[in-house]
């Protein structure tokens, strides 16, 4: 599923896709989960693009990345 989004698949990849859909519940639902975010996602862009004034400010991305780094070691 995470392929398919990152780049196209082969028809073979594509069918095998196909068939291991119809029948693995869990697989479906991932599937299902990620075209929510990725649609989500999209549409935070969207209307970020058109109301800059909702972003966050500087100081607040840097607090974030700090919090992220500190995390991180």
């Amino acid at each position: 599923m995470v392929k398919k989004t990152e780049q196209k698949l082969s028809v073979k990849e594509r069918l095998k896709l196909f068939y291991h859909l119809l029948f693995c519940d869990p697989c479906k639902r991932f599937k299902l989960q990620t075209q929510i975010i990725d649609k989500s996602l999209h549409d935070c862009h969207e209307h970020l693009s058109h109301h800059p004034s909702e972003m966050l400010s500087t100081e607040s991305k840097e607090k974030i990345q700090r919090t992220i780094d500190s995390i991180s070691q």
